[in-house]
């Protein structure tokens, strides 16, 4: 990860020579309620404040830099200043007093405090302050002084000279990864017992390159992945003019759509499918890692490593196919961990691991998709939803998943059969035992019976209007052998209640049984249960009128 990051660092830097690495030492200040900068004047021993409009590069103009229990620089944030510490002390007294040190006005400091504190009883505490000595900024006055302090106490550096870990040069050497990195509870890259000989090292340039990287990686290649809850950032092995030009979609939007989208993982909320494209068209492979921040440390959840520009084509390429099927449609279903009537409920790591297997092409066990689809089923049928648009898109992502090399034995679920037999025929991959048949058919004998069932019953309008059949109790059925022979018997029965005596009912009958006669027993009950529910709500193309009309 380091290495990528120095490596956009570099590009930064040879790409606009006039980079300073303060800029990517100091603290950002993103609150959108920061109203005013109060100028803390100091000349010839007179202290004097004055406020103005807030601006946001004050931050740099302050040297402002706070992190942890690490305070450096000339500014004070000044909405968080009356907060208490342990010791039921004000918060911003201490910094305010690091200010004047660090400004070399200390003599000043209780001045300063009685003044600061005299304002914000009157004035609005969403304010910024920045010590101002005989005019001078700090950043004017002690760039040189920051940066001492910054190399020496905030990066470690070391005494000596020490070989750099990321381009092995020989040098002055810095016990920091910039980032302070926690895998689980441990720390990894920090100092562990004796700081000279332990941890990572880091020369000053590619500390340097770090900086600038880090600060590039924060605001262009990092989102907010709301299908997973989580920070999320893209990492390039190499970094160009192309594609800082696809991360920050130059040439890739139209106007109004600017106006939307300022970079390109601003999208993968909305439009992940256009973000995989675009991505394709780079010329690197990419690591995707989901991480979390809180300021103090760098905790890596997830990583998924070298992905190919061609696979982020590929993949964008066969959502489109499934007729804009989105890929957080994908994740919800396969970490449908727990369903209720109410709910379906994901975690996310089931999702990231989905996710991973996407990209990597890694197979999954066959088996989990088809037992969380029915339970996403269940959940859609016992609320009197459209269960067969449910099947359907349940069956874009399993064959999707079967492209992306998760899964195995796919159908092309894109075109539409004229019936079962056409069905079977032209997907022998899938369809490669009989006891899928039969199941199957099982389904339609289901569907057809219901069909005829519901024949001269006049619901009311708000009636429920569902036959004995329909009412869930197969859910909580194993869908073994003796369960098949169960719901034939029910056919059976049904048919002779209702006096369906026709040819096509007793065909298909027959026809599965005869196929469960001469089953393989290698077919999951997950995997029966999908074929019966998926036999039961088929939709079959209405040009062959014979079989439409017995198939109603």
């Amino acid at each position: 990860m380091l290495e990528h990051v120095k490596n956009i660092g570099g590009y930064i830097l040879s790409a606009n020579a006039e980079e300073s690495v303060v800029d990517h030492m100091v603290n950002t200040i993103n609150s959108d309620t920061m109203e005013t900068i109060v100028e803390v004047l100091i000349e010839d021993g007179k202290i004097s404040l004055e406020p103005r409009e807030f601006e946001r590069n004050i931050a740099s103009k302050a040297l402002f830099y706070q992190k942890g229990n690490g305070v450096l620089g000339g500014g004070v944030r000044l909405d968080y200043y009356f907060q208490e510490d342990n010791k039921g002390e004000y918060k911003g007294r201490s910094k305010l007093k690091k200010a004047c040190e660090f400004c070399e006005v200390g003599q000043y400091y209780e001045e300063i405090q009685e003044a600061v504190e005299a304002y914000l009883k009157e004035r609005s505490s969403e304010a910024f302050l920045i010590l101002l000595v005989d005019g001078l900024t700090p950043r004017e006055k002690l760039t040189e002084k920051f940066l001492k302090k910054m190399y020496e106490t905030m990066f470690n550096q070391l005494d000596g000279e020490h070989v750099c870990h990321l381009c092995g040069e020989e040098g002055i050497g810095y016990n920091t990864g910039v980032y302070r990195f926690y895998t689980n509870d441990k720390e990894v890259y920090g100092n562990i017992d004796v700081k000279e000989k332990s941890g990572l090292v880091l020369g000053k340039d590619c500390l340097e390159k770090v900086l600038l990287g880090k600060r590039y990686v924060e605001k262009e290649l990092s989102v907010y992945w709301k299908s997973f809850g989580k920070n999320v950032m893209f990492l390039p092995h190499g970094f160009d003019d192309e594609m800082e030009g696809i991360f920050q979609l130059d040439g890739s939007l139209r106007e109004e759509e600017k106006k939307e989208s300022t970079h390109l993982l601003e999208r993968l909320n909305t439009a992940e499918e256009l973000v995989l494209e675009d991505l394709a068209k780079g010329n690197a492979a990419i690591d995707i890692l989901f991480y979390e921040d809180d300021g103090k440390a760098f905790k890596l959840d997830y990583q998924i490593q070298s992905i190919m520009p061609s696979r982020f084509g590929y993949l964008a390429e066969r959502l489109k196919h499934y007729n804009q099927l989105k890929l957080f449609m994908v994740l919800r279903t396969m970490s449908a961990v727990k369903v209720t009537l109410d709910s379906i409920e994901n975690t996310s790591g089931e999702k990231l691991k989905c996710l991973d297997a996407v990209f990597s092409g890694r197979p999954m066990e066959r088996n989990t998709f088809f037992k969380r689809a029915m339970a996403v089923y269940k959940h859609h049928e016992m609320k009197g939803e459209k269960k067969f648009r449910v099947m359907e898109q349940n069956h874009k992502i399993y064959n999707f998943l079967c492209d992306c090399g998760v899964l195995e034995k796919g159908w092309n679920t894109m075109k539409t059969y004229h019936n079962y037999e056409e069905l079977f025929e032209e997907n022998p991959t899938y369809f490669d035992s009989d006891e899928k048949k039969a199941w199957f058919i099982l389904g339609r004998c289901f569907n057809y019976m219901i069909y005829q069932m519901k024949k001269g019953k006049n619901a009311e309008e708000g009636e429920d209007n569902r036959v004995s059949l329909e009412k869930g109790f197969f859910f909580s059925r194993k869908f073994d052998f003796k369960d098949f022979i169960y719901f034939s018997n029910q056919i059976s029965d049904k048919a002779e209640k209702y006096k369906v005596h026709n040819s096509y009912l007793k065909n298909m009958q027959t026809q599965a049984k005869e196929l469960m006669a001469e089953r393989e027993r290698k077919l999951s009950n997950d995997e029966a249960k999908y074929l019966f529910f998926w036999g039961k709500d088929a939709y079959f193309d209405k040009q062959n009128k014979n079989v439409v009309e017995e198939e109603q």
